[in-house]
């Protein structure tokens, strides 16, 4: 659906459907785990980073609400793009 600049947060993941085909998602998740280690800062490994979100508390509780789709009693500040977000390693 067409929106104005404006009114627009899209970004080239969140323009993909919720409809995916069967065969296409492991593509889709294929092209997100390419996008996220590419885009990690070449000076932190991307191991550091994945250490460093395990400890954290707010990063937990995030992670749990995305992997149950919970939300609930999760983070009420990341409901809104809780369709951007996703679990990597």
């Amino acid at each position: 659906m067409y929106r104005p600049g404006p009114q627009n947060i899209a970004d080239a993941l969140s323009r993909l459907t919720q409809e995916v085909p069967n065969e296409s998602k492991d593509v889709v998740e294929e092209y997100i785990g390419y996008v996220a280690e590419n885009a990690a800062p070449r000076a932190i490994p991307i191991q550091a980073i994945e250490e460093a979100s395990a400890e954290d508390e707010e990063i937990a509780v995030l992670r749990k609400c995305v992997q149950t789709n919970d939300w609930i009693v999760g983070e009420p500040a990341f409901k809104a793009v809780r369709n951007e977000l996703t679990v990597l390693g």
